[in-house]
């Protein structure tokens, strides 16, 4: 008779590998199977709808084998996080503050007085919710919401409504830069989201916006044009006007930048040139980053001179942009 008691006897449940165990495995079978599949690659062609380069579906073509060797792939993940830096570190950052809020219980204790005031007022808790987010991504940058995400599930949640509303009330834009909306085949779950769309370029008219158009008369709920610009004046009025003949409400973006396309416009500081093309230099060696790499103290100028520049005292107003939107200048 075995002296062992049931609990010594019982097997040892799967355990699920820590995070970067499988985020390497995946690299190790990408990496595997860059020997295996042959290298192809589409045709990309200008979407109609957003502007933007997308893939061509039916330009599929062969091209000369490409295999990784595992010593590169160091230096690529480098590439990568270099190449997403700013949103890597938001990330970061807003993960690690909501750490804290609710390790002392802030958090927490918001929600309980969010849910006090609100819990039988949905209907102006949500459209609240959706213009502070709406301002914080117009002032502050398209990817600052995502932070928020999680506060915003844990509202809706202890509202009694799902955590897809609560990920909706930040808006539910569509695929490639927010201008294909094709992957939503069902959107019956929540009558009670928006939808925003983004557009950069192409024919400022209807016809080139129709498949949103559609999109938004067939679910019957808003559409919303969170982005336009870096066009011309020209451009931006007429297509301005289309949106608002066809009922769709518009952001302009961005507020600065250098030069034009903005509410306000940087001054290039001196040596600028330089930070530019180190930006776009090949670096997929230490070597090339090192050929590629301008005087330090050149760049160092240029950065901080920027940081001057960008203060809005020492920008430069648009006037014809402003114009161009239907807004009156002094």
């Amino acid at each position: 008779m075995s002296s062992k008691s049931p609990l010594q006897t019982k097997k040892k449940g799967f355990t699920m590998p820590h995070t970067f165990v499988i985020l390497v495995v995946i690299i190790l079978i990408a990496v595997v199977l860059t020997w295996i599949i042959p290298s192809g690659e589409y045709a990309r062609v200008e979407d109609l709808v957003s502007g933007k380069k997308v893939v061509d579906a039916t330009s599929f073509s062969y091209v000369e084998n490409v295999r990784v060797s595992l010593l590169a792939v160091p230096m690529l993940i480098i590439n990568a996080f270099s190449a997403n830096a700013d949103l890597i570190t938001l990330i970061l950052l807003s993960g690690g503050a909501i750490h804290m809020l609710t390790a002392v219980g802030a958090l927490q204790a918001l929600v309980a007085a969010i849910v006090r005031r609100f819990s039988n007022r949905v209907e102006v808790f949500i459209p609240l919710l959706m213009l502070v987010f709406g301002l914080i991504c117009t002032t502050q940058g398209v990817n600052t919401f995502i932070g928020f995400a999680p506060i915003t599930v844990m509202l809706a949640m202890s509202l009694g409504l799902d955590s897809i509303v609560g990920v909706g009330i930040i808006l539910l834009g569509g695929a490639q830069w927010n201008g294909n909306f094709r992957p939503f085949t069902d959107f019956t779950f929540d009558d009670k989201i928006m939808y925003t769309c983004h557009r950069y370029g192409g024919n400022a008219s209807k016809a080139a916006i129709q498949e949103i158009i559609d999109f938004r008369d067939r679910v019957n709920l808003p559409m919303y044009m969170g982005e336009i610009g870096h066009n011309t004046e020209a451009w931006q009025n007429a297509f301005c006007h289309v949106m608002e003949e066809n009922n769709i409400g518009w952001t302009f973006w961005p507020y600065k930048k250098i030069d034009k396309s903005s509410f306000a416009g940087i001054k290039a500081p001196a040596g600028w040139d330089a930070v530019v093309a180190f930006s776009e230099a090949p670096r997929g060696t230490y070597q090339e980053i090192r050929d590629a790499r301008p005087d330090q103290e050149t760049a160092k100028a240029a950065l901080t001179e920027f940081i001057e520049n960008s203060r809005i005292q020492q920008c430069v107003i648009q006037n014809e942009y402003i114009r161009s939107l239907g807004l009156k200048t002094q």
